[in-house]
């Protein structure tokens, strides 16, 4: 008769030992990885793999290897911080996200990123990001590495503030970006892999970037680092003046998706440019479009397979098997018709030459690797 209100005893003492404040005992044990938020944690604490000194608000990360399994920390993160903290990167550490809108780390405000080591973060997720910061700034500094491998975005800014820059990546520091997939980013926008966001009144501005970009292609990342020193006098002055508008080189090849803006890797196409029956080599319109113009708009009339386009100040009508365009109200003959395979628009590199005004001399085909180059001057 007393084994229940033994039972009862039992079970009080354990939900009161629930609800006593992590913080007093966090120091004996390891912080379950779904209670990683330090955004309003005011003692100092000391775990395997990492230590929180709450004074400065720096997070050091020894070695520390976290996993978030679905379902855990959704629409969260799986590392939150205050604004104005430090993530101190002292041993390789990992962060790996399998949940749902789970960042892998979030700060309320201003984040500085700084150590000698590798820090490796992944989400698997769209709506998820590396590192995510809200009403804040982003800075990479020292020797840190930080290997990314976002479904949603590797730096996310919301709501950018200030005139300067907002992402910046100094001294040796670098973020080497890579498609989790394992599929050369292929169908997404590169631009989104660093993303700000902003509210008015503010305006976005250049100043707010401050790193340089590049594309590896052997590697298939996108490596950010520190933005070169600003020229001289001397060595600007010996440049073309840069009020003309300059050509810009884009390639493509056939079977494969990449399009590239002077040698860098700018966007995918959902389809692949190909070789048609009669030996045309058929570009697909939309993406390339927007790659050259990318204001433009069009609309498609899937009962007659026609295109128009409004572009750059123009507009064209393309009709699929028809030989003739009309480019700002003129009809311009065609080399070959355009051709709709797979619910995707074709165009020849010939008539997208024409399309948008591009001479002849400035398109090139190489048989060898079935590149095709284009030079564009607006």
């Amino acid at each position: 008769m007393k084994a229940k209100p033994f039972l009862c005893a039992i079970l009080t003492t354990c939900i009161l030992v629930g609800v006593v404040p992590f913080s007093a005992y966090a120091e004996t044990q390891t912080r379950p990885l779904w209670e990683y938020d330090f955004s309003t944690e005011h003692n100092d604490i000391t775990a395997d793999g990492w230590s929180w000194e709450a004074d400065s608000r720096i997070l050091s990360l020894d070695g520390l290897s976290l996993s978030v399994p679905k379902g855990v920390n959704e629409n969260s993160a799986a590392i939150r911080l205050p604004k104005d903290s430090v993530l101190y990167v002292e041993r390789d550490s990992d962060i790996f996200v399998e949940s749902y809108g789970c960042h892998a780390i979030y700060a309320d405000g201003d984040l500085t990123i700084r150590g000698t080591e590798k820090l490796t973060l992944s989400t698997a997720t769209s709506n998820a990001d590396t590192i995510h910061v809200y009403r804040g700034d982003i800075n990479v500094q020292e020797k840190v590495h930080i290997e990314a491998y976002p479904s949603g975005s590797a730096l996310y800014v919301d709501e950018g503030r200030g005139v300067d820059g907002v992402v910046n990546i100094t001294d040796n520091a670098k973020v080497e970006i890579y498609d989790p997939n394992d599929d050369n980013f292929r169908g997404r926008d590169l631009d989104t892999l660093v993303r700000i966001l902003y509210r008015k009144p503010n305006n976005p501005s250049a100043a707010w970037i401050n790193y340089d970009e590049t594309y590896d292609n052997e590697e298939e990342k996108v490596v950010l680092t520190k933005k070169a020193e600003k020229e001289t006098e001397t060595e600007q002055s010996q440049k073309p003046d840069t009020k003309t508008p300059q050509k810009q080189k884009y390639a493509l090849q056939i079977g494969d998706t990449a399009i590239y803006k002077n040698d860098k890797l700018v966007t995918h196409s959902d389809v692949a440019p190909y070789l048609s029956d009669k030996g045309y080599t058929m570009l697909p319109l939309r993406a390339l479009l927007h790659t050259f113009a990318p204001d433009t708009k069009i609309d498609w009339d899937a009962k007659t397979k026609t295109a128009t386009l409004y572009y750059d100040g123009n507009n064209a009508v393309i009709t699929a098997r028809k030989d003739t365009m009309l480019i700002n109200g003129e009809p311009v003959k065609m080399t070959q018709p355009a051709q709709a395979t797979d619910n995707r628009f074709f165009l020849s590199l010939r008539d997208f030459g024409k399309l948008m005004d591009i001479s002849s001399h400035a398109l090139e085909w190489n048989e060898s690797n079935k590149q095709i180059t284009l030079f564009y001057q607006k």
